[in-house]
């Protein structure tokens, strides 16, 4: 009788420290791709698979999980490594050791994967599988050694083989309750040495000696694990889109290459059409919509600072920058309703107001809330100007404030945004960070020294990396 696979255990504990400032402030799980974590999409994959029993074992960030076990509430069950930061994949997986009680998918929650994947292992005839591909060409892949198709040896240092190459390790198997109560023992014993102990190289392998253990390669098969930011790189622009074509239906197909076509439309006439400068009429307008914005949210005791380039130029050179193409004002989240109430007058003014919205989840903000707010002069009744405004919305969460802008998201100190100084311009008081010094500083380095070629995304200091992918919804 066939024994259904319906449990799956993820091994989520992980701290991503080759991923940087993404790693500190995300559990690995939570990676990008698209504007969907990549261990969320494994779990939709598992629930098309038809497992209904997903243990998620958490550490690092756990309180991302919480929340994804609230969204997935009848397949989620979350268990927790107290020990994740002294400790390897073997003591994850020992969390489960009391409720797992039959065979069941063991996957990491670092990777992505095309659905077959998932249904190779479901409906292989062996209890116990590990799933290998063919050469990825990554530079941090565990090397699969076999014989007769059953698992020797697993290493990332080819020299430490004997044996040829069988596959690279993907990071999902299929493991059996027996197998299971085999790598428990097994580990238990290397645990009153050390808790560092792979679920992989020290448990699976060490079984080996006296159970076999088959492993089923994919050679063509569509995968990527992302544990550093050139693995991200790589799944966000060539990995998934793949993996999305090779899934598609011809109408979706259809669908992607005319969402791709229109995108290098943009491009191209982005790369051709010269950006507004803040000369001549952009200057006038530029001066006026600060001025007008600034003295509305005075009088409403907004607390508003200018920001970015608006910044610099203002307390470098008095004044506008001439090569800035927008005026940019920072806005802490808790006076967004004081904002909306006086959009009105603004409107009246003859400024034209659209909003953005945030486009994924972070610890601060969920997806659909406001990320930045948009001023623009209407020209004709329904032409808009080149230059405009963008009021960026910083959310506050213990001891700092954080942002999405220009496809990254950024953290700074709170002392900056919590209260506000004043600067001159044009005979008006206008509001800027508090100790802006410090923080153009981190932000920008020398801020002193004009740069006309500064890139934000590639040199901004205070961005913690671009940590999903997609566009900001209107």
């Amino acid at each position: 009788m066939e024994n259904k696979i319906t449990t799956a255990v993820i091994l989520a504990a992980g701290m991503g420290i080759r991923l940087n400032r993404v790693g500190e402030h995300l559990p690995k799980g939570f990676t990008c791709v698209t504007n969907t974590p990549i261990v969320e999409i494994s779990v939709q994959r598992l629930i098309k698979a038809g497992i209904n029993e997903i243990y998620i074992v958490t550490g690092h960030q756990a309180s991302y999980y919480e929340k994804l076990e609230l969204k997935y509430p009848d397949q989620i069950r979350l268990l927790h490594n107290d020990d994740f930061e002294n400790s390897g994949s073997m003591y994850s997986l020992f969390q489960a050791k009391n409720v797992i009680e039959n065979d069941f998918l063991l996957l990491e929650s670092d990777i992505i994967y095309e659905q077959r994947a998932l249904t190779t292992l479901i409906q292989h005839p062996e209890t116990d599988v590990i799933l290998c591909s063919g050469e990825t060409g990554s530079d941090d892949a565990v090397f699969i050694t076999c014989t007769d198709s059953n698992l020797v040896n697993m290493s990332k240092n080819l020299s430490e083989l004997e044996r040829p190459v069988f596959g690279e390790l993907v990071g999902i198997s299929k493991i059996s309750f027996g197998l299971f109560k085999e790598m428990i023992a097994t580990a238990e014993k290397q645990f009153a040495k050390s808790l560092h102990v792979a679920y992989e190289t020290d448990c699976m392998v060490e079984v080996t000696s006296h159970r076999p253990i088959p492993c089923h390669k994919v050679s063509d098969l569509l995968w990527s694990e992302i544990d550093n930011d050139e693995h991200l790189r790589r799944a966000r622009s060539y990995v998934y889109p793949d993996i999305l074509k090779a899934e598609h239906t011809p109408l979706e197909k259809f669908t992607y290459a005319l969402d791709n076509a229109r995108k290098f439309l943009r491009a191209l006439r982005k790369s051709i059409r010269k950006p507004p400068t803040m000369e001549g009429a952009n200057y006038r307008l530029g001066r006026k919509m600060l001025l007008d914005v600034c003295q509305v949210f005075n009088e409403a005791d907004i607390r508003y600072m200018v920001d970015q380039g608006t910044l610099i130029g203002i307390a470098r050179e008095g004044d506008l920058l001439p090569w800035d193409d927008d005026v940019d004002i920072a806005l802490p989240a808790d006076q967004i309703e004081k904002v909306l109430a006086v959009l009105p007058i603004l409107k009246s003014l003859g400024w034209r107001i659209s909003n953005r919205f945030m486009h994924y989840s972070f610890h601060c903000w969920k997806e659909g809330d406001l990320q930045c707010i948009k001023v623009r002069k209407m020209r004709w009744g329904f032409l808009r100007s080149r230059i405009r405004m963008d009021i960026n919305i910083k959310y506050r969460y213990e001891q700092k404030y954080y942002w999405h802008s220009m496809g990254v998201t950024c953290e700074v100190d709170a002392l900056h945004f919590d209260d506000f100084d004043s600067l001159q311009f044009a005979g008006k008081t206008i509001r800027v960070p508090n100790n802006y010094d410090a923080y153009l500083t981190e932000k920008y380095g020398d801020w002193r020294t004009p740069d006309r070629e500064y890139v934000p995304r590639h040199a901004d200091g205070t961005s913690i990396g671009r940590i999903a992918i997609g566009r900001t919804r209107r």
